[in-house]
């Protein structure tokens, strides 16, 4: 056959075989006379000839390639050690001539220095001989002469790889044997030489044996004020400390000191274990002395770093250090690193040649500076990878094979790529993709830079004494305690700290009781405190203490005579402080001791606190009987409003939730109304307990002596609980109204529960109705539910209702084979669907899924987390059956700062519900983030299933004080943006200032742009300011104001409105003035609904106010 070479003018004749047919070649019995070769019989005499010519040429191309390749590997092994040489002559050319050291110790050290220096040039070597070697020949078209001859490029890079592989179990040998012992001489004779007559000199991560059998270690070691940072000792002996009386004792400590023949270890802790590894002892030491004679010299001056270890000494110091809890990440680089170094000469190797054989580089320059850029690359990625790996950031040993594998990758994929037709031209597509490439680079090496600043939090371990778990600590002048611990007596500035509890007395008796209880009696200017939150002071307190474990809490406690605080937060989300005061208190807490319940009699309480007493306060409220269920709910009975003293307002009974809108405002609520005339409605509140309590409505309009009738009800009683709202409005003239809604929940046994809830609301001709329950529980593994459900929606002016009456499903937690999970579900039920008052579907659905998962894997540091799932769907409509099958898959890729994620789903069949419908997904998706201060994001992704390209969003996020947003949408197909926005924030308290300007530039035009301005203080000022602009008129459209300000003496005005620039009108104005007194009520006149309003609230309780229109002497009570 012929082939066409594009760099040969003439045509060239190849005879190609199947060399599997071909039998190997053998050798006679003479040495000197080889046996003819059988080939098949089907060749002629000219192809048995060309057969051995081919087979000669490969032997003969073998020797020819790597003896090209020895001239540049020596001269470059030689340049590299003369460079490195060199470098390490000028830096010991100082120590030198300071100590007086002359040529022959020079040398020596030198020569001990060239092992360690061959280990790091072998491989570096291999990588310019080869750009060299294999640049001559390409240049001198000899490559083309080898490929005419039938010699692939694959095959010519073999002999290379065979070589490399050699050169590297040289290089393994020279670092795990000859390395480590060259090594420790050259750093013994190197100290001996720094410190002659001095101190020996002591290195970071440094350790050695002792004489007895110990092991000692130091991380770091400061050569200025000779102290050692951060000691471990492990002894087996039981000779150091034995104190601990442990088979195994570890000794650390912060810092210490060589002190002649001995160690001195300051601010230490000691570990004793048992053969078990169970910890039997621990303490603490300030100072601690240890005599190790002879064996502290062997650690000055014989004490070997990782790199001057063998394999085998590192695993064994591994091992070692694992057993004590020390980090060991340092030394598993290290020992990969042993063997990661010398492999990198088959990876230089296999990169270099590959990419010289299919870039055809023809000069010798260009190899040389893609060797040096290559080697910087791999060095810098390297060093990178240990930092990464040493700090635990990925896996140690991932942080020295990382540049190997990835280096490695590349070149395999370019050794793939030899001896394919189309790889002249693969330099193009590299081209085009180096713009994409570059961008990729900097944000996953941002994303990979941010990971290896972030510090790491240390493991700790803390040892608790008993005395440092004790439950009850007493500070006091005087302490008397009976021989049998029973009774204990304190007085004088009496403190006692114990669970969630302070209290402090002037007395205070504690007695066992029996059964793991106590009684506390506190007299004489008493002051408990419970989590900040609560207070009370008085002159007697009586409490039941108990014990659990070795915490200590309160059951109950008693009080007379007292008074306190408690904070709250109400409805609008503002923290209170209710104040109080009463005769006699009942205080419960919960079993975690969290306080639960406060019961007084005669009890006075108020959120204002001046004018002295509670009977001068700008208001108070006066009970006979005051139950507070902190940041929950205020029960009182019997109760009279007083404003500074004066009684203005009794109620029988009153219900405050205190997070919750109040269903019962503490007024009733007096109006007028166009169509009924003056109304007068009054939720009269009712109380069973905490969690049974609610309201009576009743609302009463005047004009046609209309009448509308209610309650609320919650509740909650023997594992059920729930609500109830009726209301009945029979209007005479105008619209009826009745609502009705009902929500109710029961655990029953074996956690399982019945849930359901109805609302129906009907005015005039219009009604509505919705309503759902369920069953549901486990069973085994299985978990079952049958539910209905009626649900109401409107889009549009278009109202939706499905029913689902009713529906079973059945599902269980995953079944798991190792790291594969599968879910199973199914539900069955019918089915029907109103659209505008029309039926549009109608069918009993059976659904049934099947769900696998995979545990996420990581792999060079992401996450890769696949799934898959198939759902067959069939509805039946009397003879009408229908079928659809749902395929998915989906496959992500995550790390910090990039995921990578495909999304696949097709569908076979259509359902004849809205509520139903699938889509078809062929998908990849990417987002990237990297940074924190100057933050970038981009994402896009591909639609497989319309061949489109989605807009690609970038996001740059900048904060330093004030913080930027520039976000940009980028349609890929018309290159071009579409979309752009600019936006920000600033907090500078007590201002924020957040702005947003959109362009939009398919149109060509900004939209509406907006600046808001929030100032507030507390309790002086607040202000609100949106401002809307058009940019493309350059001009103000609108701006909203909503202002607080106060002023001296708790004064304060109020602002509102919206203005309208082109039409010059204000919408919604209002304004007022108004005066808190003592920052618990508030008087005010203001205008707003186009009247006039005098009114007066009651700052911690929202709905509390009352509202009088002069101009048409409406009342407004309540909300």
């Amino acid at each position: 056959m012929f082939i066409w070479h594009p760099h040969v003018s003439t045509y060239t004749r190849l005879f190609i075989w199947d060399h599997s047919n071909i039998p190997h070649r053998t050798k006679g019995i003479n040495a000197q006379r080889k046996q003819p070769e059988e080939l098949p019989s089907t060749l002629g005499s000219g192809e048995r000839f060309a057969y051995h010519a081919l087979t000669m040429i490969i032997h003969r191309s073998d020797r020819y390639i790597l003896s090209e390749m020895v001239g540049p590997f020596l001269v470059s092994l030689g340049g590299l050690l003369l460079f490195i040489i060199l470098n390490l002559i000028l830096s010991l050319s100082d120590l030198m001539v300071d100590r007086g050291v002359g040529i022959a110790s020079l040398i020596h050290l030198l020569v001990l220095k060239l092992p360690s220096l061959l280990v790091l040039a072998l491989p570096v070597s291999g990588l310019f001989a080869t750009f060299l070697g294999l640049g001559r020949l390409v240049h001198d078209r000899e490559v083309i002469a080898f490929q005419a001859a039938g010699i692939s490029l694959r095959r010519i890079l073999l002999p290379l790889i065979i070589a490399a592989v050699l050169v590297a179990g040289a290089d393994f040998t020279l670092y795990n044997w000859a390395v480590p012992s060259s090594e420790h001489l050259y750093q013994q004779t190197l100290r001996g030489i720094i410190f002659r007559g001095g101190v020996p000199h002591v290195r970071a991560n440094t350790f050695f044996k002792g004489q007895e059998g110990e092991f000692f270690y130091v991380h770091s070691y400061n050569e200025k004020t000779g102290v050692l940072n951060e000691v471990l000792v492990y002894d087996v002996t039981g000779k150091l400390f034995p104190q601990a009386k442990s088979a195994v004792t570890i000794l650390t400590a912060k810092t210490g000191r060589w002190e002649g023949d001995s160690w001195t270890l300051d601010e230490g802790k000691v570990y004793g274990y048992d053969h078990d590894g169970t910890l039997k002892y621990s303490g603490t030491f300030s100072t601690l002395r240890i005599a190790t004679g002879q064996v502290g010299a062997d650690f000055l001056f014989g004490s070997r770093t990782p790199s001057e270890m063998t394999i085998g000494e590192l695993r064994d110091q591994i091992t070692l250090l694992r057993k004590s809890g020390a980090a060991v990440d340092d030394l598993i680089v290290e020992w990969n690193l042993k063997l990661a170094m010398p492999f990198a000469t088959v990876v230089f190797v296999l990169f270099g040649g590959a990419a010289s054989l299919l870039f055809g580089w023809r000069s010798r320059a260009v190899g040389v500076v893609i060797s040096l850029l290559l080697v910087g690359l791999f060095q810098g990625t390297l060093l990178w990878t240990q930092t990464l790996g040493r700090r635990g950031i990925i896996s140690p040993p991932l942080g020295a094979w990382l540049p190997d594998a990835l280096f490695g990758a590349i070149g395999i994929v370019l050794f793939l790529q030899l001896d394919r037709l189309h790889h002249s031209s693969l330099h193009k597509h590299i081209r085009r993709i180096i713009p994409f490439l570059l961008i990729m680079i900097v944000f996953v090496g941002s994303v990979f830079a941010q990971e290896t600043i972030t510090p790491s939090a240390p493991a700790s371990t803390d040892v608790q004494t008993e005395s440092q778990t004790a439950p009850l600590d007493i500070r006091c002048d005087f302490l008397t305690i009976s021989k049998d611990r029973h009774h204990v007596a304190a007085s004088g500035n009496v403190h006692l700290t114990y669970g969630k509890t302070i209290l402090s007395a002037d007395d205070a008796l504690v007695d066992e009781q029996g059964d793991g209880q106590w009684r506390l009696q506190a007299t004489g200017k008493v002051e408990l405190t419970v989590e900040d939150d609560f207070t009370l002071s008085g002159e007697k307190i009586e409490a039941i203490l108990s014990r659990t474990g070795d915490s200590l809490r309160t059951e109950r406690a008693t009080a007379s005579a007292f008074s306190g605080r408690s904070s709250f937060v109400n409805s609008n989300g503002e923290t209170h402080t209710l104040i109080y005061r009463g005769d006699q208190g009942i205080i419960t807490y919960d079993e975690d001791g969290t306080l639960s319940r406060i019961e007084m009699t005669d009890a006075t309480m108020t959120t204002c606190d001046c004018c002295g007493g509670a009977l001068a306060q700008p208001y108070s409220i006066d009970t006979g009987r005051l139950i507070l269920y902190p940041d929950q709910l205020i029960v009182a009975f019997n109760l009279t409003v007083r404003s500074f003293g004066v009684g203005v307002f009794w109620l029988p009974v009153y219900v405050q939730p205190l997070k919750e809108t109040l269903d019962s405002p503490l007024f009733p609520a007096i109006g007028n109304s166009g169509t009924h005339g003056w109304f007068f409605k009054w939720n009269v509140p009712f109380y069973v307990n905490k969690d049974n309590y609610g309201a009576l409505l009743v609302d009463y309009f005047t004009r046609f002596q209309e009448i509308g009738l209610g309650a609320v009800l919650r509740y909650a009683f023997a594992g059920q609980s729930g609500s109830v709202k009726v209301y009945y409005f029979p209007a005479k003239v105008g619209d009826r109204k009745v609502e009705l809604s009902l929500s109710h929940t029961a655990k029953l046994p074996g956690e399982w529960k019945l849930a359901g809830n109805v609302s129906y609301r009907e005015q005039g001709s219009s009604h509505a109705l919705t309503f759902s329950s369920s069953a549901s529980g486990p069973i085994d593994h299985w978990s079952f539910s049958i539910s209905t459900t009626r649900s109401r929606t409107e889009k549009d002016d278009v109202v939706r209702i499905d029913e689902r009456l009713p529906e079973l499903s059945l599902s269980r937690s995953a079944f798991t084979w190792g790291r594969l999970s599968f879910t199973p579900h199914l539900s069955v039920g019918w089915f029907r669907e109103w659209q505008a008052d029309t039926l549009i579907g109608s069918s009993l659905r059976i659904d049934g899924s099947v769900a696998l998962s995979v545990t996420p894997i990581t792999l060079l540091g992401f996450s890769i987390k696949p799934s898959a799932s198939l759902r067959l769907t069939s509805y039946e409509a009397g003879m009408m059956t229908r079928r659809r099958e749902a395929h998915s898959l989906s496959l992500s890729l995550s790390r910090p700062g990039m995921e990578v994620s495909y999304a696949y789903q097709e569908i076979n069949g259509e359902s004849p519900f809205a509520f139903d419908h699938l889509v078809s997904k062929n998908h990849i998706a990417l987002n990237l983030a990297a940074g924190e201060e100057l933050a970038l994001h981009a994402s896009g992704g591909i639609n497989l299933v319309s061949s489109s390209l989605d807009p690609l969003q970038l996001r740059v996020d900048w904060s330093a004080g004030m913080k930027f947003s520039l976000s940009a949408s980028y349609d890929i197909p018309s290159a071009a943006f579409t979309h752009i926005d600019l936006s920000g924030s600033m907090k500078a308290h007590p201002i924020n200032l957040q702005w947003a300007i959109p362009y939009n530039v398919s149109e060509g035009r900004f939209e509406i742009s907006t600046l808001e301005l929030e100032a507030s203080s507390p309790h002086e000022a607040r202000l609100s300011l949106l401002g809307e602009f058009d940019l493309n008129e350059v001009e103000l459209s609108s701006l909203s104001l909503e202002a607080q300000m106060m002023y001296g003496a708790g004064w304060g005005i109020s602002l509102g409105g919206k203005l309208n620039v082109g039409t010059q009108a204000i919408a919604n104005p209002s304004f007022g003035l108004f005066r808190d007194l003592y920052d618990c009520l508030r008087i005010g006149i203001e205008r707003r609904s186009g009247q006039v309003w005098l009114y007066t609230s009651i700052l911690a309780f929202p709905e509390a106010i009352l509202r009088y229109a002069p101009s048409s002497t409406q009342v407004e009570v309540g909300k």
